[in-house]
């Protein structure tokens, strides 16, 4: 009989264990078929009937067409009363959140080797192609006392993030972090500003010629992360090949972006991937307080000829301009030579913050003469919207 009880009472014991885990391993399969469905997307830049069929097939939980666009959007998530959320929408992470105020049906189910997690897919599509797919994974991680440098001591949980995602171009700020070592993709790993607490997280992005070896061997994620018993802590831990391409590069190009320095390469890519690429003519230069910045100076630029259209600023229109360090992201105390009141230059810059801003670096002021004109040109030339001929 005592033997019997004792077999009982540890089957009742190892039971919720059992079941925590063979529910993780399910939840970790269809994490990986879903991240092969989004390679598989982004590898060959699939059209808008295949993306369709794909969602569908994982009961999206945001399907949105209207004109010439379309967004999708499925999410699968794991934990008690969270169940397979195929089919209502999770915000990003707040299905993980309650961090700090810790509900009662998590400390068992913590205690039986259980950590919520949670994985997006989404996709854009504009005119039947595809400009824009992404993949990540949130992972609800218990902080240690050596994770306090990136987490509050308060937080009993912190959220380890990894993503891969295509995009049809990358930003002005992307051509710093990686793209004079190879123009079709990037690694970034989370890096806090001084005295901001974040999880910590890594990313790769991928452009349009990017090939499928470099999409499978970057956006490669270890889903052992979702089942094993001691748990990942780290970016690396979640993308290793990712995160280990990024500490060898990363010296290099940090370096670069504290020099600024603007070779024929640097120019070239921010032309290709700058959303607002023209002939400006400086009409006054003054000095205003932009929140966090304080007082920066702020030129007047009015747009001569326009070599990448944009929709909000037209030739003969003027927009203030700002204009960034590559390391901090933040304003210099002091304008480069070429912007002074009556010069004109070729601008290679994106929108700013608000619609009478645009943002730029100092590469992205070039100066005006037939070489440079020549080179952005060929660069725009040979990077057009996906679907254009």
């Amino acid at each position: 009989m005592l033997t019997f009880l004792a077999i009982a009472v540890l089957g009742l014991i190892l039971a919720p264990f059992v079941a925590v885990q063979i529910q993780e391993r399910i939840f970790r399969h269809r994490a990986e078929q879903l991240l092969a469905d989004m390679r598989a997307l982004m590898t060959h830049k699939a059209k808008l009937t295949e993306i369709q069929a794909v969602f569908k097939r994982w009961h999206p939980s945001e399907e949105h067409c209207e004109s010439y666009q379309c967004w999708f959007r499925s999410d699968i998530s794991y934990g008690p009363f969270t169940r397979f959320l195929d089919y209502r929408s999770v915000p990003d992470i707040a299905a993980l959140q309650g961090l700090g105020q810790p509900k009662l049906w998590l400390i068992p189910f913590r205690m039986y080797g259980g950590r919520r997690a949670h994985v997006r897919a989404r996709a854009y599509v504009e005119r039947g192609v595809l400009y824009g797919i992404d993949y990540q994974i949130d992972l609800e991680v218990s902080a240690l006392p050596e994770d306090y440098s990136s987490v509050k001591e308060t937080q009993q949980q912190y959220i380890l993030s990894a993503s891969a995602g295509y995009a049809w171009r990358f930003s002005i700020p992307a051509d710093w972090h990686g793209l004079t070592l190879h123009p079709d993709y990037l690694i970034a790993e989370g890096a806090p500003p001084a005295g901001e607490v974040r999880s910590p997280d890594i990313f790769a992005e991928f452009g349009p010629g990017a090939g499928p070896g470099d999409v499978s061997r970057l956006a490669n994620f270890d889903f052992s992360c979702l089942t094993r018993l001691v748990a990942c802590r780290k970016p690396e831990d979640l993308m290793p090949e990712a995160a280990a391409q990024f500490a060898r590069e990363e010296p290099e190009l940090a370096q670069l972006r504290k020099e600024q320095v603007c070779s024929a390469d640097m120019l070239a890519l921010m032309a290709r991937d700058a959303g607002r690429v023209a002939v400006v003519e400086v009409m006054e230069s003054r000095t205003e307080h932009l929140g966090g910045w304080g007082v920066v100076p702020v030129p007047v630029v009015r747009m001569i000829q326009d070599f990448e259209p944009a929709s909000d600023w037209r030739i003969g229109q003027t927009h203030e301009l700002v204009i960034l360090d590559a390391g901090p992201q933040s304003p210099g105390p002091h304008l480069p030579a070429e912007v002074r009141p009556g010069n004109r230059f070729i601008l290679l810059a994106e929108s700013g913050l608000h619609y009478r801003w645009v943002e730029t670096y100092h590469c992205g002021i070039v100066l005006l003469n037939p070489a440079n004109l020549e080179l952005v040109q060929k660069a725009i030339a040979g990077n057009p919207p996906p679907g254009n001929p």
